[in-house]
Formats: C-alpha cells, sequence, structure tokens
C-alpha cells in the first residue's frame, strides 16, 4: 500500500453462532520519524460475498498514496 511494506490478515470467525470476516493491515512505521508513523486500516463484515469483500478491500488499500511530499 503506497509502497509501505505492510502485514495483511484476513480472518474468518465465528462468534455466538455468527461467522464473520475481519480484514486488516497494518505498517509498523519507524521510530521517531514523522515521514514514517504507524498506520492501520480494519474492514469487519458478515460472512459472504467473499470475492466481492475481497474486491473492495483491495481498491480500498491500492487508493491509498502519499500525501505531504
Amino acid at each position: 500500500m503506497a509502497g509501505l511494506k505492510g502485514e495483511e490478515l484476513i480472518i474468518r470467525g465465528t462468534e455466538d453462532g455468527k461467522t464473520a470476516l475481519n480484514f486488516q493491515w497494518d505498517y509498523p512505521g519507524r521510530e521517531n520519524d514523522n515521514h514514517h508513523p504507524r498506520i492501520g486500516f480494519m474492514m469487519d463484515s458478515e460472512d459472504g460475498r467473499l470475492e466481492e469483500k475481497l474486491a473492495l478491500w483491495d481498491a480500498v488499500l491500492n487508493a491509498m498514496r502519499p500525501a505531504g511530499r
């Protein structure tokens, strides 16, 4: 995302009989570097239509661009 090497997780889990999807992306940032802060994105959804949700998730991440330089 925006040229940053982050960690992406997509998790399907069940709680109280309901299955949900959790999408996460995290960049840890660099210590004492204002140009490289920690960045995290998260999206939660009910299970189902996984391909459409993956496409949306990818579109959101791919739309991110550096700003302010």
